[in-house]
């Protein structure tokens, strides 16, 4: 009697895909039998089959000696490359037995797919603030890294490693001009490119007859549209540096005092603003404190003592927007023209008696 032998390669079987029908067949052989597998029992004897994966050994029909020794299954889901190691022995009919060892890799890392469709981004205006972004999913669920791989945004634009594209388009001279740029994205282990474009128009492409741009885009619309406000000047509305949102909180009975700036892309002489809203009981707004916009910039202030309050906390809240006002000399007599910015809302708490002092009793 002759011990059986092995004669598929011990060692690698190669890389399979997870989440897909896998199924390879083993072969060994009894000296004693005409052909491959026939009298052979084929069990797992040491080690771990990829989850998903296992040894067809029992069950079988007689007349179909070969189903002893497939390996099939549908890999699991795994977030990297697994390699599994084991050994399967194959017996005889006189209980004669040969082992070999395989391993059998499971290829796990995903390439991220683009969410964001190719293509135009957005249209946008020279001095507009953007808050958009580009993004993909990984079914690994692993950290994606964004990043330009070529060309480039809009002046004043960046965009960050999760893809978020932030900023204020930079005042343009030149005529409206489409921006493409390729948007890298990776998950440590593959990297995806996707081709994106902003359309920044400018301002000063229109006319008051044509109301249209370079583009021969009719750009002529009201504040509620999803598009964007334009006059027949040329000249970026000056904004607020201070986004909307809380300013924080004061104790009753304190001086208060807090400094808004205002920026402007023009290289106009001044820059004040105007406040509305419900400003702090005991508190004024200056709104011309620095009107002073050489350098593009210029400030307000609200000041003012809180007086004494038994109220656990009041909130209030107020709007301030920035304006340019200069003349025109393309009219005779010079015109006065106001641009204005967008109002910001803001919100303060106070913190009265009830919310701040302890009282015996």
């Amino acid at each position: 009697m002759a011990a059986p032998y092995w004669v598929t390669t011990a060692g690698n079987l190669g890389t399979i895909q997870e989440q897909e029908f896998y199924s390879l067949q083993l072969y060994g052989r009894d000296p004693e039998q005409g052909n491959n597998n026939i009298g052979l029992t084929f069990t797992l004897l040491a080690g771990k089959l990829p989850g998903g994966i296992s040894l067809a050994s029992n069950g079988l029909v007689d007349g179909v000696p070969s189903a002893r020794s497939l390996l099939k299954g549908v890999p699991y889901e795994v977030d990297k490359n697994v390699t599994s190691t084991f050994v399967v022995r194959i017996t005889d009919a006189e209980s004669l037995l040969a082992d070999r060892t395989f391993n059998l890799t499971v290829a796990g890392p995903d390439a991220p797919i683009w969410s964001t469709a190719a293509g135009k981004v957005a249209d946008v205006h020279d001095g507009q603030e953007v808050n958009t972004s580009v993004s993909a999913t990984d079914s690994d669920l692993d950290t994606l890294t964004y990043s330009i791989h070529s060309g480039s945004l809009p002046t004043g634009l960046t965009m960050s490693t999760t893809g978020a594209i932030t900023g204020r388009v930079a005042k343009i001279s030149t005529a409206s001009s489409d921006y493409n740029f390729v948007v890298q994205v990776t998950d440590g282990n593959t990297t995806l490119d996707r081709q994106f474009s902003f359309r920044v128009h400018v301002l000063g492409d229109a006319t008051i007859d044509t109301e249209e741009d370079a583009f021969g885009d009719d750009i002529r619309c009201d504040s509620t549209s999803t598009m964007w406000t334009c006059d027949t000047y040329q000249f970026a509305r000056p904004y607020m540096t201070l986004d909307t949102g809380s300013i924080g909180t004061i104790r009753h009975s304190n001086y208060y005092i807090e400094l808004f700036e205002g920026n402007t892309f023009e290289d106009l002489p001044l820059i004040s603003f105007e406040q509305s809203g419900n400003l702090p009981q005991g508190t004024t707004f200056d709104g011309s404190y620095e009107t002073n916009a050489s350098d593009k910039k210029g400030t307000c202030i609200v000041y003012g003592t809180i007086p004494s309050t038994t109220a656990s906390s009041t909130e209030y809240t107020f709007k301030i927007r920035p304006k340019n006002v200069f003349a025109d000399n393309d009219y005779s007599p010079a015109k006065s023209v106001t641009l204005y910015g967008m109002w910001i809302e803001y919100k303060l708490t106070v913190r009265g008696a009830s919310d701040t002092e302890v009282t015996w009793s």
